[in-house]
């Protein structure tokens, strides 16, 4: 026969895991919600004259692997700021800044191990900023500059991490719902062993 207490002593047991569930999903319900994170650009000259850095804030899940923005969308939706800025130009006036009313679109790429960018690139076509110049991606992290002219006045290569220091891609790190999601796998555990050990 079934001692009482330990029957009570169970229904506690999984009252205390029942809350602690319900608990944790309320949580991760709340903070699965879109956040924004800022990459930083990390340009380097290939060619021509000048340099650029700067910064664009996405929506955190398209750090998750094979997250893709299709090539040249004109959806900004997930897309909160852009804010290159490009120095030492050979022309007038010598620098210059875009924003994302200067985009027409933009292309992002991120492989499959979610850790770095096979692409990150942006598209102003035919639009030229207020000081004439335009940017406009050619190829998988590289973008031109050029002046209303149509010249090309140099080319950079993006190396885009949630890094302010250029690592390759930055420190693979679990966003605010992987780390609910895994306190609350810890809560599960720690409850039902809890409830084992008064059983």
């Amino acid at each position: 026969m079934t001692h009482p207490r330990s029957v009570e002593s169970g229904r506690r047991s999984g009252l205390v895991l029942a809350g602690m569930v319900a608990a944790s999903a309320a949580l991760l319900a709340q903070t699965a919600s879109a956040a924004p994170v800022t990459i930083y650009l990390h340009y380097t000259t290939i060619s021509g004259t000048g340099t650029a850095d700067g910064t664009v804030v996405i929506d955190d899940s398209l750090l998750a692997p094979n997250a893709q923005i299709p090539f040249d969308s004109s959806d900004f939706s997930l897309m909160t700021s852009f804010t290159p800025n490009v120095a030492g130009l050979p022309g007038s006036p010598t620098s210059t800044s875009f924003g994302m009313s200067d985009l027409n679109g933009w292309v992002l790429d991120r492989n499959s191990t979610g850790h770095s960018f096979d692409d990150l690139n942006f598209f102003m076509d035919s639009n030229f900023n207020t000081d004439g110049y335009q940017i406009q991606g050619v190829d998988p992290l590289l973008l031109e500059i050029r002046d209303e002219a149509g010249a090309q006045l140099a080319v950079f290569r993006a190396n885009p991490s949630t890094s302010q220091t250029a690592t390759g891609g930055g420190i693979p790190t679990l966003s605010t719902t992987g780390l609910v999601t895994l306190s609350l796998l810890i809560a599960l555990g720690a409850g039902l062993f809890l409830a084992r050990r008064v059983g």
